[in-house]
């Protein structure tokens, strides 16, 4: 725990691959606070069928990229309020921007506890 799940718009290449950019949110969801410990963090990409932004005129042709946080309950407010805007920033850095521009979207959520579960099959 926590889940990052990065959903990219179709038909798009990032700078670099995927799985570094994965890992760099990872390490910087991490870094904000020893609650968040890299080794739990959990990180994917889906590709999204379609995406539209507005209306989908072309004065609104953006590509989206919206980036989901799930954390276990419990943390103080003021510490998931940091994560958007962090991994907002990270993923600003890591992406070139081309036409058309990249919208990114962070939402952070607190999973159930107590109907969360996990297995590691080994």
């Amino acid at each position: 725990m926590p889940h990052i799940i990065v959903t990219t718009p179709p038909n798009y290449t990032p700078p670099r691959p995927w799985r570094d950019i994965l890992i760099s949110l990872s390490r910087t969801l991490a870094g904000l606070n020893p609650t968040f410990q890299l080794s739990d963090c959990k990180a994917r990409t889906v590709s999204a069928v379609e995406s539209v932004v507005g209306d989908g005129s072309p004065t609104r042709d953006h590509l989206l990229i919206a980036i989901e946080v799930w954390v276990m309950p419990g943390r103080p407010d003021d510490l998931l309020r940091q994560v958007g805007p962090a991994l907002r920033d990270q993923m600003a850095t890591l992406l070139t921007p081309t036409p058309p521009p990249i919208e990114v979207t962070v939402d952070v959520q607190e999973l159930s506890g107590p109907r969360y579960s996990k297995v590691l099959l080994q």
